[in-house]
């Protein structure tokens, strides 16, 4: 019997404030990850830390994301590699958190960090430029340095 893993999702988890999950990012996994946020609406706290890197192309096309996590206020990032599917929950994030007051990005070890990564990362910076929710900031796209901006929601990064 082959049953969807987001079927098995059924039940709202009214109280649940804080949730840690470790993934690759898959097509598979975040549909899954997409469920879970939109079964929470208690969600202070979210940390999705990268397993690993998926050296298959990954980009799922067809989830909603068209919903608001009316609670989130806290969301890390951890180990970073910039995939399409981790830039898309970035994306979410920034435009569906309604409350976000911390977004912080860790990349792995600088010297273990592929130049990509360190790209993307700076690809979010100046997206974060031109997002509205974005009061007075300074961000140095050009610098390798880690950078912390302030703003209505404050966007960490550690690049190392």
């Amino acid at each position: 019997m082959n049953v969807d893993p987001v079927e098995w999702i059924q039940t709202p988890f009214e109280n649940l404030k804080f949730l840690k999950l470790g993934t690759w990012f898959t097509d598979g996994e975040v549909p899954v990850i997409n469920r879970l946020l939109r079964l929470s609406p208690a969600l202070e706290t979210l940390v999705l830390e990268n397993g690993g890197f998926w050296e298959e192309k990954s980009s799922v096309e067809n989830i909603c994301f068209e919903y608001k996590l009316s609670q989130l206020k806290s969301v890390k990032l951890l180990k970073f590699q910039g995939s399409e599917n981790e830039v898309k929950f970035v994306k979410f994030f920034m435009n569906n958190a309604v409350k976000l007051e911390n977004l912080i990005i860790k990349s792995p070890n600088r010297s273990s960090a592929k130049k990509n990564v360190l790209a993307e990362i700076r690809n979010i910076g100046k997206l974060l430029l031109t997002h509205p929710r974005v009061g007075n900031l300074s961000f140095d796209a050009s610098s390798d340095e880690c950078t912390s901006v302030s703003m209505p929601f404050v966007l960490r990064y550690f690049c190392c």
